[in-house]
Parts: C-alpha cells; sequence; structure tokens
C-alpha cells in the first residue's frame, strides 16, 4: 500500500508541468507569449527585428537585465491580467533610441487573437485593433 501511495504522489509531483498552459501569437511585428503555470500568469514579448528571437516579459516593470537593449525608461507602469488578456499601461516610456510613448494603453488577448492600443507616440496620437495569429497553444 505504501508502494502504491509512493508511486501515486511521485507521478503528481513529475506531471505537474502537464497542467501549465502556454500560449503564443503572432501579432504582425512581434510575438507575445502567455504562459499560466497553475500559480502564477505571466507574458512575454519579443519583437521580430529587435529582438531576434529572445522573449522579454511584457509588460514591462521597469528597465531591467531582459528589456535593457532597447528601454531607456518607464513611468508609470501597470500590469492587468484579467484572464486572457493582459493590459499594459504607462505615462511614458522611453526607448533608447529616443521613441517616446505617452499614456500608452495596450491589450494583448491571447482567446480573440487580438491587439489594441492606444495613447501617443513620437508626438502623435494612436488608436489601432489588430488581429494576430495563433502560433501555439
Amino acid at each position: 500500500m505504501k508502494k502504491l501511495l509512493g508511486i501515486i504522489f511521485l507521478s503528481f509531483m513529475l506531471n505537474g508541468n502537464a497542467l501549465s498552459e502556454e500560449i503564443i501569437i503572432d501579432c504582425e511585428n512581434a510575438k507575445y507569449k502567455y504562459v499560466n503555470d497553475g500559480t502564477n500568469v505571466l507574458a512575454y514579448s519579443s519583437n521580430n527585428k529587435r529582438d531576434k528571437g529572445k522573449w522579454h516579459r511584457w509588460p514591462y516593470p521597469g528597465v531591467t537585465e531582459d528589456n535593457k537593449h532597447f528601454l531607456k525608461s518607464l513611468e508609470g507602469g501597470e500590469t492587468i491580467i484579467d484572464g486572457y488578456k493582459v493590459t499594459s499601461k504607462s505615462k511614458k516610456l522611453v526607448h533608447l533610441n529616443g521613441d517616446t510613448a505617452k499614456n500608452s494603453n495596450m491589450t494583448i488577448d491571447f482567446k480573440k487573437l487580438t491587439r489594441k492600443g492606444k495613447g501617443t507616440w513620437k508626438g502623435k496620437p494612436y488608436n489601432f485593433t489588430k488581429k494576430c495569429k495563433l502560433v501555439k497553444s
């Protein structure tokens, strides 16, 4: 009986990753990854040209080791995760090349496969909704 319980317990421990969920979508010039390991939900991004296939946390918690190759500063950043929707809000975001976003708000919906954003980029207002393609689910 002890052996049987030990085998069942061990199989649950080894199958822990089987409960995790990963969704990758391609939104024209960037890919986004949704990862739910059963306890945490995290999102990642990879710009097709700039990041060369490397993933970094998205929304940005600030300038970190994995995004310092393009991000200079971030003010008033906020992350909202609601089910399969991940929203990034910021008051001011400055890239190393000087490009600046103000009052930006971007939402990636990993179920509806959409990317929506609005704010000011390089001094001009923007508002868009784009369809994305499912890469992996």
